[in-house]
């Protein structure tokens, strides 16, 4: 929870918050300059200072790198439980999270400045504290199941409890941002709504093999695009025709008949011919085979193991000592395993490399062979026409070598292709299976988020779709009517009501909301207060519903007398007119 935010900024307005709602309130009379400066009265600023301090990344285009900011710093007081904790942030020294109080609380270790001896956390270190303490993630993800790069994060789910409007992040209920990739958001809402998300790694995983083998298809048909049975279909007479060719040529010079006295050498030079194609065709497997064992090394590593353990404890269920032992005794041998399989492929490599050493040489030496008989037999006659019938043929043969490869590879394609299909059905298969097992949660949301757009629409209906596709799960809201801004807020409104609730109770959770006023731009008043008295129903005295508006559109809401709304108004008041009416307390550009 909330308790205050404060800053170094000598007129910087200070805001201490409550349990339940807070509204954040701030006064627009300057349109104009608003429109001058980039802080105007604050109210967004206040949900940049959130996330700063919260762990945001802080890149050369961040408020917080401008020259006014650079050296300030940004301090917040919030609650653990029945833990107070204190921090402070600052631009020019972004990578560091200065602790002023309730370092015993957090469970890892700090650092000290040497030149002020100030106390500190690092920025990872202090993203792992708080995906503990929200969202139960590992303090070491790399010793776990979470450590996958496609696994949910701490950021990613974070952002759905302050979204901002320069990320988009009111445009889609499911996406935090406009840039938030399919595998994030089915990861984080599946975690956060209690499903199993493990499975939405998996069907990225097949995205990135379908991915791979788009550019191998290409690369495989000479960069044409389309369909590989197609490919297999146009390959196959071709590789049959070019391979009659080629026997129909041998038959020839089999039967060719050359003058007496140049018989023998012309059947060197024949013999040392095939022997190089055959070495020459020896030496194209070879280096496929060189390339497999390379991609095979570098591709080889220990798959991921379900956190069993995390599993059971979830479950109230206590693993025995022996169980636990025996888990580790299986991933050392699984790691073993690894290191032999790929020892194993070391070594095949080497001796594949060791055998393309010797066709090399062996063709050279062929090569040198040959060219002293053809020296000796040039101009002789029939031979000419001899040896032209033998680059025929050694053509016909590559052409022939060639067409099989591309065969083989798009056969190979087709095979790819259609594995990943049964993979994405069985995927299915288990998420459909997931939702089953998950059904009561399911089914929490679902009339939690219908009841809400009843509340909000009366005479609208609309429901909360979660299905299992072929490409991952899908979260979808749905009110009917006019499909303009207020509405999809108000579908925004909705799932990160319901969201919230279901991570209270799944986890502890960061324990507030925070809704810019952004969320209500295009909503009707009487939707925007509806939504207001849901949010406060919402927090209680548990947790913190958090709102910034303008004073006018405030203005025009009308709320039950009951409610006592402005108990709920902060005592600190933004404004944009004049030089230190806003957060800040001064302008700048």
């Amino acid at each position: 929870m909330i308790l205050s935010i404060d800053s170094s900024l000598k007129n910087f307005k200070s805001l201490a918050f409550q349990p339940g709602l807070n509204i954040l309130l701030a006064d627009t009379k300057d349109a104009s300059a608003s429109k001058k400066t980039r802080n105007s009265a604050g109210k967004t600023s206040f949900v940049l200072i959130m996330d700063f301090l919260l762990g945001a990344n802080c890149d050369k285009n961040s408020l917080f790198q401008s020259d006014a900011l650079y050296n300030e710093f940004f301090s917040m007081k919030f609650a653990f439980g029945n833990d107070i904790v204190e921090v402070k942030r600052s631009g020019s020294a972004q990578n560091k999270i200065f602790v002023l109080s309730g370092e015993q609380f957090l469970p890892l270790p700090l650092s000290k400045e040497t030149s002020s001896n100030r106390k500190y956390i690092t920025l990872a270190d202090w993203r792992k504290i708080l995906a503990h303490k929200f969202f139960n993630l590992p303090l070491y993800p790399n010793d776990t199941d979470f450590k996958d790069k496609y696994s949910p994060t701490y950021r990613a789910m974070l952002k759905y409890f302050l979204r901002l409007d320069s990320d988009g992040g009111f445009q889609h209920p499911n996406k935090n941002s406009n840039n938030q990739q399919a595998y994030s958001w089915q990861a984080c809402l599946s975690y956060l709504f209690g499903l199993e998300w493990r499975v939405t790694r998996q069907f990225q995983k097949v995205r990135d093999k379908e991915k791979a083998l788009e550019v191998y298809k290409r690369a495989a048909n000479g960069g044409v695009f389309g369909d590989v049975v197609e490919s297999i279909a146009t390959l196959r007479p071709k590789v049959v025709i070019a391979e009659q060719r080629a026997k129909e040529r041998r038959k020839e010079i089999e039967n060719f008949q050359v003058l007496e006295t140049y018989k023998d050498l012309s059947d060197k030079a024949a013999k040392i011919q095939r022997s190089m194609q055959e070495l020459t065709r020896r030496l194209v497997s070879l280096k496929e085979t060189q390339k497999f064992l390379q991609e095979a090394i570098e591709l080889e590593k220990p798959a991921s193991q379900l956190d069993i353990y995390a599993m059971y404890k979830a479950s109230g269920i206590e693993l025995p000592t022996l169980a636990l032992r025996r888990f580790e005794e299986v991933k050392a041998f699984q790691k073993s395993i690894i290191e032999n399989r790929k020892l194993h492929l070391q070594t095949e490599l080497d001796e594949t490399d060791r055998e393309i050493a010797y066709v090399q040489d062996k063709l050279s030496s062929e090569g040198q062979k040959r060219k002293h008989i053809l020296t000796t037999l040039e101009g002789k006659g029939a031979f000419e026409d001899l040896i032209e019938m033998q680059r025929d043929l050694a053509r016909l043969d590559a052409d022939h070598a060639t067409l099989l490869k591309r065969f083989e590879a798009a056969e190979s394609l087709e095979s790819d292709k259609a594995e990943l299909k049964v993979d994405r059905i069985e995927l299915q298969r288990r998420l459909q299976a997931d939702h089953n097992t998950h059904s009561e949660k399911l089914n929490l949301v679902i009339i939690r988020i219908a009841n809400l757009i009843a509340a909000l629409y009366g005479n609208r209906e609309g429901n909360f779709e979660v299905s299992a596709s072929e490409n991952g799960p899908t979260f979808k809201i749905n009110i009917s009517g006019d499909r303009g801004t207020g509405i999809r807020n108000m579908e925004v409104f909705c799932m990160d009501i319901a969201l919230f609730e279901a991570t209270s109770r799944n986890f502890q959770g960061p324990s507030f909301l925070i809704h810019d006023s952004h969320l209500f731009d295009g909503v009707d008043a009487r939707q925007i207060s509806t939504a207001i008295k849901i949010g406060k129903e919402m927090a209680g005295v548990k947790y913190q519903y958090i709102v910034t508006l303008n004073s006018d559109v405030f203005g025009n809401l009308d709320f039950p007398d009951e409610l006592k709304i402005e108990e709920h108004i902060l005592p600190t008041r933004l404004s944009d007119e004049g030089e230190m009416g806003g957060l800040f307390g001064k302008r700048f550009d």
